[in-house]
């Protein structure tokens, strides 16, 4: 029998000799392509926080030392929040705060049809409302304006650049995937659970969708090449989970041609505060470039440039207003931090801390930069860390993900309960819930003693807190 030729790359080759992986022909920008695997993510039909965990999805002390500091400002008016997720967040900062309105905005309501039973105790008081970052300062007037942030700039527009030998490059991605791979279609992955019994939400949406095929890894590649957004969004999202970024590469691009893919439309008056914050950012990566040269074996260090949160700042400069932004990302570039990450499918950014500090107050902001633990202690007092933060790094032997969450929750569920009473803590949810300090530093000693834990791993938290205020 003859043997069966396939297309590897642009010619056909025995199946035989074929590289297991499908590879994409064409780099991508990965600030344009983490903006479209977002949007792919969260507008699934199921909700995306089942298969992730964020700051603000279980832990309850972190809304809780939002409400306080509110209180404590004593401030009048709504309370907005961009990306209310599960709205977990929401709701913990109401049963402290009271008689407020809090408006969740959120480009897609894939999280908020699955939140609205939670919600019920408190209509009226919570609403959503289908408002993008880039679209919300101009629908919400509220002058003053109080908004929350939790992990979302890592989620949006974000620039990633490199500087070597004087000459500034931009990050480019090649996805690829399992030649094997085969993804249902959103319609055939919703029949296939209403046929195992599955009549939820979620399985309805699905069924109700598109075409009932199967899509192979080179067909997924060949989509992803000719950019056919609508096609691919028929596949379902799942195939974002098998994405592989193995190819890195950097294309020559100055800084300031930011103006032209993304700041095309901003008014003239614009240009002075870009200008001041791309001269700021190149300081940046001279520095980081310095630090990489000192390196043994170096990667490029990247640094990220979170559009999408200066142009925030840009668009409510003239009102009074209290930003709040929680998120994952850095202050300094003391240490090597990896720009971008992957989980479930989904590309988050490390978010420059340091950069959207300089910006608001260029803008005439006073600003507070903190990590969130500090933030915490100072209005709650209780000095804690994330139970899961940087574990699955600090074990020597490393574990797949469900096996370290039994790990985690065996180790802290008891700590977790006697810091937070009510927490509804679970498998799932515990490496976002947070400890005592003393009780993380007693586990991580006992680890390095019995050979567990590395024994250079320090205790550290990235996860930090800016609030922005005139």
């Amino acid at each position: 029998m003859a043997e069966k030729y396939i297309k590897a790359g642009s010619i056909l080759v025995p199946e035989s000799v074929a590289p297991v992986n499908v590879k994409a022909e064409n780099e991508i920008p990965l600030s344009f392509w983490q903006m479209m695997t977002n949007q792919m993510f969260y507008q699934r039909d199921n909700s995306p926080l089942e298969l992730i965990s964020t700051l603000g999805s279980h832990d309850p002390l972190l809304p809780r030392a939002a409400a306080r500091d509110f209180l404590e400002r004593q401030v009048d008016g709504n309370v907005h929040e961009i990306g209310p997720g599960n709205f977990h967040f929401a709701r913990t900062f109401m049963d402290a705060v009271g008689d407020v309105s809090y408006y969740g905005h959120d480009f897609s309501d894939s999280s908020y049809v699955f939140a609205e039973r939670d919600l019920e105790p408190y209509k009226g008081r919570i609403h959503f409302s289908k408002t993008s970052i880039d679209g919300f300062p101009e629908k919400v007037g509220d002058d003053p304006l109080n908004l929350i942030m939790v992990e979302v700039l890592d989620d949006t527009l974000t620039e990633f650049f490199t500087l070597h030998e004087e000459t500034e490059y931009m990050l480019c991605v090649k996805p690829e995937m399992k030649r094997e791979v085969e993804i249902p279609s959103k319609a055939m992955a919703g029949k296939m659970l209403a046929l195992n019994g599955d009549f939820s939400l979620a399985t309805q949406r699905m069924a109700s969708k598109g075409l009932d095929r199967k899509y192979s890894a080179q067909e997924i590649i060949e989509l992803i090449d000719l950019s056919n957004w609508g096609r691919l969004g028929n596949v379902h999202p799942a195939f974002l989970k098998h994405l592989e970024y193995n190819f890195k590469d950097f294309i020559p691009a100055a800084v300031d041609k930011v103006y032209d893919w993304q700041w095309k439309r901003m008014p003239k008056a614009f240009r002075e505060f870009g200008d001041a914050v791309i001269k700021r950012f190149r300081e940046e990566l001279a520095e980081a470039e310095g630090i990489q040269k000192s390196m043994k074996d170096p990667e490029p260090y990247v640094l990220t440039l979170p559009l999408a949160g200066l142009k925030l700042l840009w668009d409510l400069k003239d009102r009074k207003a209290h930003i709040d932004f929680f998120d994952y990302g850095s202050d300094s570039l003391d240490y090597w931090v990896e720009p971008f990450s992957t989980y479930n499918g989904q590309i988050t950014a490390t978010v420059n801390f340091g950069i959207m500090d300089y910006a608001a107050q260029w803008l005439g902001f006073d600003t507070k930069l903190e990590k969130n633990q500090d933030f915490i202690k100072r209005t709650l007092g209780e000095d804690t860390i994330l139970a899961g933060y940087h574990i699955g790094r600090a074990i020597k032997n490393p574990l797949p993900v469900h096996k370290l969450k039994e790990l985690l929750y065996e180790a802290f569920h008891s700590k977790v309960k006697e810091l937070s009473p009510d927490v509804d803590c679970t498998v799932n949810s515990i490496d976002c819930l947070r400890v005592r300090r003393r009780d993380y530093e007693t586990f991580i000693k006992a680890g390095k003693e019995t050979g567990f834990i590395k024994s250079d791993f320090e205790i550290s938290e990235g996860s930090y807190h800016l609030a922005v205020h005139k």
